[in-house]
């Protein structure tokens, strides 16, 4: 690269170190969420969350069970029947049914609703001791007959032997207008709001899985960004390539356009699936994908030097071993990489939306610092 690079130089090799980031983190977002498809995670998410909602084990069970949520369940994987689970919560599930990823809003209102009914028949079946007022309140009502429910509601509420449910849900319904679609507003609003902490819940948890994902693809590749940074500074035309690249992939719009930019439609895997061998597939392509975007940008990947001597006869090991020792002398390439997968892995963590918006602005910035001397070659060449 020419002189009008010099004063630029460290901001490019902080564009291809970036830009190496985003790349993992796309990757490790993938495998995450083909993993996430093979437990179901989501699923459990959102079943605990809904389980402490409703705040009984016997009342979530037959909530979970009724015919709308049932009608969102699909078949279980072969690794979801081997493994189970002793979650509270998981064994309201079939063993043939895999649960929902999402509950939408109506159907959880409409399940509520339903499960309410049934909890204040089963209260009405045992006041048989009770004064003949609360027994006139608790006279069936029509299904849409909502406002009628409510006043129920409240009523069975004020018993001690209260079910949680109907507890729960009067104390939502305090001071809303009886009207049906009024009512169905603020229950639906309760759940909203619930399920925006559920989506906290997983996220954090998700975090916590792209950090191994993460460290196991930088061990697996053997990717260390800190010997990726000093290869780019001494390699002026894979720098240049790395920052022209890294500045077409920061104008595109979103992660999917990245995503389709580094690799081709037709070796992109299935998105979303819950058969086992379709997820198992998916990973070991996007694995083989990840290996391919890294020779393309040309990193000091891999794991080449074991497959020479002295290592060539020898176990892997021994090789791998030699190259995180901390006081090994004579160790088979020129740094111990254990500091950069640790780096690597907590950067993936932050997410590729983030480095997709930091590899924008230093682009940005790189624009910027660039265009007074472009103008000023013109102006001096005129």
């Amino acid at each position: 690269m020419g002189g009008t690079m010099t004063g630029i130089i460290f901001l490019d090799i902080a564009i291809g170190v970036i830009f190496l980031i985003l790349v993992f983190s796309l990757f490790a977002s993938a495998v995450q969420e083909a993993i996430s498809a093979i437990f179901n995670l989501r699923a459990k998410s959102l079943r605990r969350g809904i389980y402490g909602m409703i705040g009984n084990s016997e009342e979530f069970k037959a909530f979970w069970k009724s015919p709308l949520i049932e009608s969102l369940k699909g078949p279980m994987n072969v690794f979801e029947k081997a493994v189970g689970s002793t979650d509270i919560a998981a064994k309201a599930d079939d063993n043939e049914k895999r649960a929902p990823s999402d509950v939408p809003t109506d159907v959880f209102t409409k399940s509520v609703l339903h499960q309410v009914r049934a909890e204040i028949e089963k209260v009405r079946k045992e006041i048989e001791d009770e004064a003949q007022d609360l027994k006139d309140k608790l006279k069936a009502v029509s299904p849409s007959d909502i406002p009628g429910l409510v006043e129920q509601i409240h009523a069975v509420a004020a018993l001690e032997r209260s079910p949680e449910l109907v507890k729960r849900i009067s104390i939502v319904l305090q001071g809303v207008e009886t009207k049906a679609e009024t009512i169905e507003a603020a229950i639906g609003t309760w759940y909203d709001n619930a399920r925006e902490r559920f989506a906290g819940w997983y996220i954090r948890r998700m975090q916590f899985w792209l950090f191994f994902i993460g460290l196991f693809l930088a061990v697996l590749t053997n990717t260390d960004p800190i010997r990726y940074a000093v290869e780019l500074h001494h390699n002026d035309q894979l720098r240049q390539e790395v920052v022209e690249k890294a500045t077409r992939i920061s104008a595109l719009e979103d992660l999917e356009d990245v995503m389709e930019a580094l690799v081709p439609v037709e070796e992109r895997p299935v998105a979303d699936t819950s058969d086992l061998e379709a997820i198992q597939k998916r990973i070991s392509t996007e694995l083989n994908n990840l290996s391919g975007e890294l020779a393309a940008i040309d990193a000091d990947t891999g794991w080449g030097h074991c497959r020479k001597p002295p290592y060539a006869e020898q176990s892997w090991i021994a090789c791998l071993w030699d190259t995180i020792n901390p006081v090994a002398e004579d160790r088979p390439i020129d740094r111990n990489p254990v500091l950069g997968w640790l780096l690597l892995a907590l950067a993936v963590m932050l997410g590729a939306q983030f480095w997709l918006d930091v590899l924008r602005r230093f682009v940005s910035i790189r624009s910027a610092a660039t265009s007074p001397s472009s103008d000023a070659n013109k102006t001096q060449k005129t």
